[in-house]
């Protein structure tokens, strides 16, 4: 599974891909309601798996995380929700820090059992190839998907 990746959004949609194979289609639009009506903006997730779970990726930054939370929890008709963050090779304490604020943002907006954070080992620069789609295989399963359902 070897391969260039320019960001770690791309890591984490190879990784996406890798996990579910066709369940997961990339950059869907998220619809605000009437708060964004001119289009002027369009907000977009990084993905969807079986069109029920909404994915972010996120790399560990605090700000931008919440700005992810921000679509998620906007993004309906997928109830549920799942946060991928990447942290930085030389700073996985940080990005774990963020990972635990970000699941108890989401604790405020959606039941549990509808939303899974997790925080992969690898990055752009030092992909974990098998421990990181066994994190995201854990949380899709947490969340209710199977790949016997593709």
């Amino acid at each position: 599974m070897e391969g260039f990746w320019t960001t770690d959004d791309e890591y984490g949609k190879t990784l996406m891909r890798r996990a579910v194979g066709q369940a997961f289609v990339a950059s869907v639009s998220v619809n605000y309601g009437s708060i964004l009506e001119k289009n002027d903006i369009i907000p977009k997730i990084d993905g969807t798996v079986a069109g029920v779970i909404a994915v972010e990726i996120q790399a560990g930054w605090s700000k931008a995380a919440r700005a992810a939370i921000s679509d998620l929890i906007c993004s309906d008709p997928y109830p549920s929700k799942l946060l991928v963050v990447i942290g930085p090779p030389n700073s996985q304490e940080c990005a774990a820090r963020i990972r635990e604020h970000c699941d108890k943002i989401l604790e405020r907006f959606l039941p549990r059992e509808r939303f899974q954070v997790i925080l992969l080992e690898g990055n752009r620069n030092t992909p974990q190839w098998d421990a990181d789609l066994l994190h995201i295989r854990d949380a899709l399963r947490e969340l209710g998907w199977s790949n016997q359902a593709q």
